[in-house]
């Protein structure tokens, strides 16, 4: 299973989510908010198997497929990009056929195309928000505790305020547990809220629901946000100075720390000499932000989504397949009692 995973201490996200003098409006499309939960396998990151879990009205099962939670910015080259997580017994769910079909080259069985987790979110119909601007930093992770160097980014967003423009700043749970950017921003009276954790099972419908809101999103490095953003209909751009992240800060952690090779492609690939070649127009700043939703859908695998009701199956969560690999669990927890019973016999 994964070593970061399991009952992590959250309680940071209770006591400090937003910004004590947020809008309304945005409170109103962050919330429900934290719903905080116990991440067992992929399919439960940022809330996958509770979404489809409400969409078809089944309680989550022991989930025996893996799901890739992300959109990977970096060109295809090694199986450990996607195929990652061994935690897995079933089906290996990928976001497209072109994600599949790169597996299956690799020597990967029962790869099924499904379409990234987000786009198993609700449709809220929000309004969106003329001239809001939503400011996604670099963020910290469990095991990277980065400094986000946003002072031109924090400059630039004031600049926006007093040119009546709404701006706003998306904070990941892992910069407000390492105690990053939020004094910085309260100290300019700049509105903030915690964004994802892989933890909350609310995670991925409150970002479906700000992008949704928010006309212009700005970043200053690539992500799954790049094109979740751009997915839900909003502008993106890149606020430069871009932020790289090193090879060497990711030494501890627990899918990259000792697969160098895969650490070190990863890190150019997310470069700024990489990611500005292969997206110039989003380096045009503010005034030419560009939202290509057809490009997103692509990514996103939308055109490979499948019914909820069918990835109650793929998930492995039909009572069949319940029964079927738990065998294996009970059947050595009966020999340990038998064999624990007969060792008291005999001593």
């Amino acid at each position: 299973m994964f070593k970061f995973l399991g009952n992590r201490d959250v309680s940071h996200l209770h006591r400090s989510s937003y910004s004590a003098n947020l809008p309304l409006a945005i409170k109103n499309i962050i919330l429900p908010y934290i719903n905080n939960i116990k991440v067992r396998s992929e399919a439960d990151f940022y809330g996958a198997s509770h979404n489809i879990s409400e969409f078809v009205g089944v309680a989550i099962k022991n989930t025996l497929s893996s799901w890739s939670h992300g959109w990977g910015t970096a060109a295809l080259k090694f199986p450990e990009q996607i195929a990652w997580d061994q935690a897995w017994k079933l089906h290996r769910l990928v976001r497209t056929n072109k994600v599949k079909n790169f597996l299956s080259n690799n020597g990967i069985k029962n790869v099924v195309a499904v379409g990234l987790p987000i786009i198993y979110t609700e449709n809220k119909h929000i309004h969106r928000s003329n001239g809001s601007i939503l400011f996604m930093p670099a963020h910290s992770l469990s095991y990277v505790d980065i400094d986000p160097q946003i002072d031109e980014m924090v400059s630039f967003a004031i600049n926006m305020r007093s040119a009546g423009k709404y701006v706003c700043f998306c904070i990941h749970d892992d910069c407000l547990r390492h105690g990053k950017i939020i004094p910085l921003l309260d100290s300019y009276h700049l509105d903030w809220f915690v964004g994802s954790s892989i933890y909350d099972s609310n995670s991925l419908q409150r970002m479906r629901n700000i992008f949704s809101f928010f006309e212009v999103v700005a970043s200053n490095t690539i992500g799954s946000h790049f094109v979740y953003s751009q997915l839900f209909g909003a502008k993106f751009f890149f606020h430069e100075p871009y932020f790289e992240f090193k090879s060497e800060q990711f030494l501890k952690s627990p899918v990259l720390g000792k697969k160098n090779e895969l650490r070190h492609y990863l890190m150019d690939q997310s470069s700024y000499k990489i990611v500005k070649e292969k997206y110039p127009s989003y380096f045009q700043g503010y005034a030419n932000a560009v939202c290509d939703q057809v490009f997103a859908e692509i990514e996103c695998g939308v055109p490979d989504h499948v019914e909820p009701k069918e990835l109650v199956g793929l998930l492995g969560w039909s009572l069949k397949d319940q029964v079927l690999y738990s065998l294996p669990y009970y059947s050595s927890k009966m020999v340990n009692k038998v064999k624990a019973k007969i060792t008291r016999k005999s001593s």
